[in-house]
């Protein structure tokens, strides 16, 4: 969590259609970190930094 900054929003819902939850970036961190800590044998990623920030993008590329 700390690698992605997203300790700030670890006791937050997800959310959903009716529920407000985590921003988008942060629904977008958190499922690359799923991924990362099932240490997938493969990844794919999809645009992985669309819509974040640039300090946000070069942590998750660095991590990926």
């Amino acid at each position: 969590m700390g690698e992605l900054d997203l300790n700030h929003c670890k006791d937050t819902i997800m959310g959903s259609p009716l529920l407000i939850g985590v921003s988008g970036g942060e629904w977008k961190r958190v499922s690359i970190e799923q991924e990362l800590l099932t240490n997938s044998s493969l990844l794919l990623v999809d645009e992985p930094t669309t819509g974040l920030d640039s300090t946000t993008s070069k942590t998750i590329v660095m991590n990926l």
